[in-house]
């Protein structure tokens, strides 16, 4: 009896999670002008973008919960934890696909440091005037301490790993530094070309800064589920040109019913 009231907590919570993430997943996301959309291949249009969608694309997957600078948290969503072997809390939601990419990872001779999972706003906050208060204390004015802090790290309410959804990984052989140099290593390449396969995606691509507002992290990955995955590293999009394309295939199918 005891085991059954657990198992309803449990599941009772984990529907919780999904709808506290949701609830915030539906407020009108501010996203890119659909002609603003960049794919690798210049020669689609985004009428085939549209077209080739995946059916089950939504706005509301909580997968594809989207914050940045323009789509800000109004709170800490409730995240059912797992943890790292360092101790780094994370979305159980992306628990086995990042242990099954690290296993493929190893077989090749590729291991990996867990950088970073979930921050809570405060955390994130404190991330922020850290890094801005060690630009001041190098001696660049508060201007450009600014300037330099926004290029990589996100204001508190705007990170998304305050979704538990996002890890920052590293080689084992780079440490535990993030530094841009780190594309070219081996660890970093076979990420960017795989990590699609196991339902992530390199959040920050380089040439779309103007888009997500943060420079190029060959460090950083957004777990978003294998099928969107697949059709954004495809189409070398960023998640808010995704979520551009499912909400004008939306509002094109709504028209069409009027």
């Amino acid at each position: 009896m005891k085991n059954k009231i657990f198992t309803l907590f449990v599941l009772l919570l984990s529907i919780l999670c999904v709808s506290n993430i949701q609830a915030q997943s539906e407020t009108t996301y501010q996203l890119p002008d659909v002609d603003a959309i960049r794919p690798s291949d210049d020669s689609i249009t985004i009428d085939q973008l549209i077209e080739e969608l995946p059916e089950s694309a939504s706005i509301d997957n909580p997968l594809l919960f989207l914050v940045n600078r323009d789509n800000l948290l109004e709170y800490d969503p409730y995240i059912p934890f797992v943890y790292s072997e360092n101790g780094q809390p994370y979305h159980e939601a992306m628990a086995a696909p990042l242990a099954e990419m690290r296993a493929a990872a190893a077989e090749v001779g590729y291991y990996y440091n867990f950088i970073s999972g979930y921050r809570s706003i405060a955390e994130q906050a404190f991330n922020y005037e850290s890094r801005f208060n060690s630009y001041l204390y190098e001696g660049y004015s508060e201007a450009d301490a600014q300037y330099m802090t926004d290029q990589y790290v996100a204001p508190s309410n705007s990170s998304e790993h305050t979704t538990g959804l996002a890890v920052d990984l590293l080689g084992a052989e780079f440490g535990y530094e993030l530094y841009v140099s780190y594309q070219y290593e081996p660890s970093a390449q076979w990420l960017a070309e795989n990590a699609h396969h196991y339902g992530f995606i390199l959040r920050y691509l380089e040439g779309k800064t103007d888009i997500t507002k943060i420079n190029f992290e060959p460090w950083h990955f957004r777990y978003v589920g294998v099928e969107h995955a697949e059709f954004i590293h495809k189409h070398g999009l960023v998640l808010e040109e995704y979520i551009a394309l499912i909400q004008e295939r939306d509002n094109r199918q709504k028209l069409n019913q009027n």
